[in-house]
């Protein structure tokens, strides 16, 4: 018999859910809360769609089309410049609706000269200071179409804006709460891995068909990395390969070391979030210099 107890919602599919704890956040002062990837993928769609028909227009308007800035685009095959922009923009603009819905417009600038300047645009929300759902990125050299983007209002004081990334959770007793540490962490890292996929990859929506992968990855691990994610937080990486039908991909797990035990191999991670990937350059970005021999408890 079913009790009678507060319950949530996946506001995309409807799930009920029992903890917030397994919702998935991407916006401040937003109670929206998703089940899973997919489903924040698939709500955001239109939105995204909106944000693609704004730039095809801007650049009509600049007649600046994105094959006459082919130059530009090619820094997008590496994923440092969006990570950089995510990190520490040059610029921050923030536009907020009548129902104070709030999304931001991070800009970074890139080349020694102006003439050579390109610019990375990231059109995104942000959760506990930090970007979290991307609905456009895209690059420019025109003034014009920058300028364009250039909507709502400037931040002014970004160092405060980045700083409160790397220490808002711990600012007071409540937001830094286990639950709470744990809830944003798998929004920015959520943000970080689609930043860095590329559309020929694995669908989001096939993610699930993967799930199975997780405890053997986490268990047989290939390779296990101690990086530190664009908030300037520890995690763990476990990385193993598969081979299914002929096949090969890579299943990754992001783990947080819980709070006072980030003790290399010895410590107790907590999984955040985890996908499959064909990609090798996602693969590489998940790595890093320090690899770690042990195999972490969880």
């Amino acid at each position: 018999m079913k009790q009678l107890v507060a319950i949530y919602h996946c506001c995309q599919c409807k799930r009920i859910i029992y903890s917030v704890e397994e919702l998935l956040f991407v916006e401040d002062g937003s109670n929206r809360g998703f089940c899973r990837e997919s489903c924040i993928n698939d709500y955001f769609a239109s939105h995204i769609a909106w944000y693609e028909e704004c730039e095809n227009s801007i650049r009509q308007t600049c007649s600046v089309s994105r094959s006459s800035e082919a130059h530009s685009f090619d820094l997008l095959d590496d994923p440092k410049y969006v990570d950089s922009t995510l990190r520490a923009p040059d610029e921050i603009w923030k536009m907020q609706n009548h129902l104070k819905e709030e999304v931001y417009i991070f800009i970074s600038h890139f080349g020694s000269t102006k003439k050579k300047c390109s610019s990375v645009i990231v059109i995104c929300t942000v959760f506990n200071f930090v970007p979290s759902f991307v609905f456009l990125v895209t690059m420019t050299s025109s003034e014009k179409i920058l300028d364009s983007f250039r909507t709502g209002d400037e931040i002014i004081e970004k160092g405060q804006f980045l700083q409160s990334a790397i220490t808002g959770h711990n600012s007071d007793e409540s937001s830094s709460s286990l639950e709470t540490l744990v809830a944003a962490k798998k929004s920015s890292l959520l943000a970080e891995m689609l930043s860095v996929r590329v559309d020929a990859d694995i669908p989001l929506e096939s993610f699930p068909l993967y799930n199975s992968y997780l405890e053997n990855t986490l268990q047989d691990a290939d390779e296990i990395y101690r990086i530190e994610d664009v908030e300037g937080d520890i995690l763990y990486s476990y990385i193993k390969s598969y081979d299914e039908g002929g096949v090969s991909f890579y299943y990754i797990v992001l783990c947080l070391p819980a709070k006072g035990e980030d003790n290399g191999a010895h410590g107790t991670i907590i999984p955040i979030i985890s996908f499959p990937t064909l990609n090798s350059s996602t693969y590489q970005y998940f790595c890093s210099d320090e690899r770690i021999s042990g195999v972490i408890k969880n």
